[in-house]
């Protein structure tokens, strides 16, 4: 799998979690709120609600390259030693650590309206 598809799938399913369990929890009724945003007072201030997801991946370089001249990294699923590679085959497989800022969905809610 690619790197930047990996990314992707992984912070579009984060954020369709997110809003399932807030819907999940309308429905049910239960008490209390699942990413609540708080207005005050009459607008909310998006940039509290920024949080970081953070990810640690081991990828390996790809040597083929098809058609178009594409390569890039790939992500490979496996177990790394303790230095944070190890070999897969004739591959150097390194380890990368990022976060990506996302906003996610929200229940706005009013303090008193827990």
């Amino acid at each position: 799998m690619k790197l930047r598809d990996f990314i992707a799938e992984a912070l579009i399913e984060i954020q369709h979690g997110v809003q399932n369990a807030i819907v999940r929890r309308d429905e049910s009724g239960i008490a209390g709120r699942i990413s609540p945003a708080f207005p005050s007072p009459h607008q909310i201030d998006w940039t509290k609600q920024i949080e970081k997801v953070e990810f640690d991946v081991a990828v390996t370089e790809s040597r083929t390259r098809s058609a178009t001249g594409e390569g890039g990294l790939d992500i490979v699923i496996g177990k790394l030693g303790a230095e944070g590679s190890t070999a897969v085959g004739h591959s150097a497989v390194n380890r990368i650590k990022f976060s990506v800022p996302v906003l996610l969905p929200v229940q706005v809610t009013k303090p008193e309206g827990f």
